[in-house]
């Protein structure tokens, strides 16, 4: 049997290697194109892009079956606008848009889901609305239409906070707003949602609670949730410090989300690919709030999935792209409970030691299957370092399992106070 060619939209290497535990990998002939680290660079060549990828689609000496991506912007909206020139298995661009545009999504699922919206409203940096004629009320946040990693998202308590958020983002929107813009002008769109473009951003009324995230995907049509993964925060801050599965929340709550999420992925006519979907749940109220919708599959998720399924979550994209039904296994994997931390510090300061790749390793070697990620450097800045939310730093990425929450959690404080970080 000859093996699938499969074009990676955006990759690295620890995706590569995640790609190598699904279900008859041997049969698949991944091309990956693009690393991830373009997504870090102030100015995105979306043209140049496009045009590299629709190159390798037309070598003559290999034939795409499929393309598949799972990474944020652009690498999905490019997966997505190739799928349809090339007749290939996937998702529509506008399907996927109604998913990213954050204004258009809002009302998608306003027309569904209305008491798991907040209210929200679009505004032009450039020329905002006056604070006292939204149709939010403080607090509540301001984000871009488009952006990724909480980037320029500000939480407004005051009319001094809005009108400061409104400059910063008038000088720095432009970075994603233009690859972005060369996507909604391909795209068949409401006059509404026409104008807010990638230059807008949105206000929306403030949600919380506890953090999860259910993971899907369509296939003919018809919706299918396959995993309910907690996200926390650190203590006191809107900063994400872990992903954890399984989730702690009932049945019956992830019985509810369930339900929502099929009517709004119903709603926005997307299909045959992977969705994950952020919520909020306040036990207070027994309310269930949606907080994004990103049409792609988790790879922050992946190495969870391996560690308590026995494969990562990879195995349903690539059988979807190929326009066959996946199937997740029941628990084949060695734990119970996995995570992917992130190790945050909130203070500006200048990198004083960090620990050498032997070290790393040997932390490694004592921690079976966990894995360690350092992203800074000695003598690094860390205000200089790119795409950082608005309230912390991020020094690097822990990813490992245990048979408890518990276990789980300790592991993580023995493995930071073994990489010993200092900054100064």
């Amino acid at each position: 049997m000859s093996r699938k060619n499969i074009l990676l939209i955006g990759y690295n290497d620890f995706n590569l290697k995640e790609l190598e535990t699904i279900e008859d990998a041997e049969q698949y002939n991944f091309i990956p194109l693009f690393q991830s680290g373009i997504q870090k660079q102030e100015e995105i060549n979306i043209e140049k892009l496009v045009s590299t990828a629709r190159e390798a689609l037309e070598k003559n000496d290999v034939k795409i079956d499929a393309i598949i991506s799972f990474f944020d912007f652009p690498f999905t909206l490019i997966a997505f606008l190739l799928c349809e020139e090339y007749g290939l298995t996937g998702p529509s661009l506008v399907s996927g848009l109604k998913c990213e545009h954050k204004f258009w999504s809002r009302q998608q699922q306003r027309e569904v889901i209305p008491q798991a919206v907040p209210p929200f409203d679009a505004i032009d940096p450039k020329n905002p609305s006056p604070f006292n004629k939204l149709n939010v009320k403080p607090p509540f946040w301001v984000k871009p239409v488009k952006a990724f990693s909480s980037q320029l998202g500000f939480r407004i308590e005051n009319e001094a906070d809005y009108q400061e958020s409104m400059r910063t983002m008038a000088q720095e929107i432009g970075g994603l707003a233009k690859p972005f813009n060369y996507f909604l002008e391909r795209a068949d769109m409401p006059e509404d949602v026409k104008k807010v473009d990638g230059n807008y951003a949105l206000a929306e009324g403030l949600i919380g609670g506890h953090q999860c995230t259910v993971s899907g995907y369509v296939y003919e049509g018809e919706v299918y949730s396959y995993g309910l993964v907690d996200s926390v925060c650190y203590d006191g801050t809107p900063s994400f410090f872990y992903y954890m599965l399984p989730s702690s929340l009932s049945k019956e709550v992830q019985q509810r989300m369930d339900d929502l999420t099929r009517k709004v992925m119903k709603q926005t006519g997307f299909n045959n690919s992977t969705f994950n979907i952020e919520f909020f749940y306040e036990e207070s109220t027994d309310n269930i709030y949606l907080l994004e919708i990103n049409p792609r599959m988790s790879q922050s998720h992946s190495d969870m999935y391996d560690k308590i399924k026995g494969h990562s979550n990879h195995q349903v994209l690539v059988k979807l792209a190929l326009g066959e039904k996946p199937h997740f296994k029941e628990q084949q994997g060695p734990y119970n409970y996995a995570a992917k931390f992130q190790y945050r510090v909130f203070e500006d300061g200048v990198v004083e030691q960090v620990p050498s790749e032997d070290k790393i390793r040997e932390i490694e070697k004592k921690y079976p299957d966990t894995i360690v990620k350092i992203d800074v450097k000695e003598g690094q800045r860390l205000s200089d370092l790119p795409l950082q939310d608005s309230f912390s730093y991020a020094l690097g990425v822990v990813m490992t399992g245990a048979q408890s929450k518990a276990e789980l959690l300790e592991k993580y404080d023995n493995i930071i106070n073994a990489l010993d970080i200092k900054i100064k």
